[in-house]
């Protein structure tokens, strides 16, 4: 019985690591020419000091449009805390002024549309909370109940991290709970929708106010 459990957790843990088929899928997304579109975002946008001072924090999400010329086409907005965070991010999409391959006449599409996610938060402990690892760590142990608690818990701060999906799904699939399936095609549509998830963050204490407010969202 050891023996079988042990086989049967190493099997619910290579579930979170992407196989050679999800990897090959993942290089058919779009790519751009001058590196991590994500790293390039994250150097070039500030949080707002208005945001700061008014603690407004939360997610803004732009769908992106490329050409098959490898150019970007539009940029919309599907949702944001305020619009100071909408001006913030928009601006970053200046910086990408290289080209945009594996796209439209590459795969054989017309066009290619991506989410991109601007996550603004602000740890006053002065560090990145880490839950993936936490996580990791409680699945290996097979605490089960207490990962998923974790997991759930984290989902509702970061609803766009491919891997907690993942791990949710994995968790689920152990508690023998219908809802895995449901967790791992939201992980696989996540990782086949999102270009770039950028968190633009602030650690500590600044000037502004340290209380939390309550995100006010708004759709354009």
């Amino acid at each position: 019985m050891g023996l079988f459990r042990h086989v049967l957790l190493l099997s619910l843990l290579f579930l979170t690591i992407p196989s050679s088929s999800a990897q090959s899928e993942s290089t058919e997304k779009a790519m751009y020419s001058e590196g991590a579109v994500s790293d390039i975002l994250r150097q070039h946008i500030k949080y707002p000091t208005y945001a700061l001072q008014n603690n407004i924090s939360g997610d803004v999400i732009f769908s992106v449009t490329m050409t098959p010329e490898g150019k970007l086409d539009s940029v919309r907005l599907v949702t944001s805390p305020a619009p100071v965070l909408t001006k913030a991010s928009h601006a970053g999409f200046e910086h990408l002024i290289g080209r945009w391959k594996n796209i439209g006449k590459d795969n054989g599409k017309k066009a290619d549309s991506y989410l991109f996610v601007f996550r603004y938060r602000r740890y006053l402990d002065g560090s990145i909370p880490a839950p993936s690892k936490k996580v990791h760590r409680l699945i290996e142990k097979e605490k089960w109940q207490k990962a998923l608690k974790i997991t759930d818990e984290w989902l509702i701060d970061d609803a766009y991290n491919v891997d907690l999906w993942r791990y949710r799904s994995t968790i689920l699939k152990a508690l023998k709970d219908h809802r895995g399936k449901s967790a791992e095609n939201k992980a696989i549509n996540l990782a086949q929708d999102i270009l770039a998830n950028v968190l633009i963050v602030v650690l500590g204490q600044t000037d502004a106010e340290t209380t939390p407010s309550t995100t006010i969202r708004y759709k354009n």
